[in-house]
């Protein structure tokens, strides 16, 4: 009987150190984050939909005056479980019942558009590769991001078309919002044309 329980334990023991080691890295759980909207900036919902060792997905929304534009994001390999990741690839994913226009103008100043693409050619999605610039990020009340105290947002550069439109996409999944912000000011017709496509 003591052999048996022994064994018994030693099987236990093992599975609890397995799992242990095949759970992904958590973000940090210190005090959510509350967003401040700023100037050079836009600000959106995102719901989780999905993720995986080697994925993430959420389901993203900006609401003005009624109209919602909805769309999703997909990471893979996703920063959030796996801390080495330094880059990878995802995409923007249409969604059904999304109005385009309210992004759209909220996105066109931010990064200095000339024109708002009023012909658009559906897409089911958009890919794009994506380079993690920080993580574990604090964002504070006038927009800029810090390391101290660690936080939860990623901060990526997203490339689209082969790296001729770029900007940068943050992301917080514990406070469900991601931000869009600038990166060069030549880029912002090329970047408002490829995501009116799901948007």
């Amino acid at each position: 009987m003591r052999i048996l329980r022994s064994s018994v334990l030693l099987v236990l023991v093992a599975v609890g150190f397995s799992a242990c080691k095949r759970q992904p890295p958590q973000p940090n759980q210190g005090p959510v984050e509350i967003y401040n909207p700023v100037e050079g900036a836009v600000g959106i919902d995102v719901i989780p939909a999905g993720s995986t060792d080697d994925s993430a997905t959420w389901i993203a929304s900006y609401s003005d005056a009624g109209l919602s534009t909805k769309f999703g994001i997909e990471l893979m390999p996703s920063p959030f479980t796996d801390e080495n990741v330094a880059a990878g690839k995802g995409r923007f994913v249409a969604k059904e019942e999304s109005e385009a226009l309210p992004l759209l103008q909220a996105l066109a100043p931010v990064l200095k558009a000339k024109h708002i693409p009023s012909k658009i050619e559906r897409a089911q999605a958009v890919p794009f590769d994506f380079t993690v610039v920080r993580q574990k990020q604090t964002r504070f009340p006038d927009g800029s991001y810090n390391g101290t105290p660690p936080g939860n947002w990623a901060l990526m550069q997203v490339s689209l078309a082969g790296g001729k439109a770029e900007f940068f996409l943050s992301i917080n999944p514990r406070a469900y919002k991601a931000e869009f912000s600038m990166k060069d000011a030549a880029d912002g017709d090329a970047i408002l044309a490829a995501l009116a496509k799901v948007f």
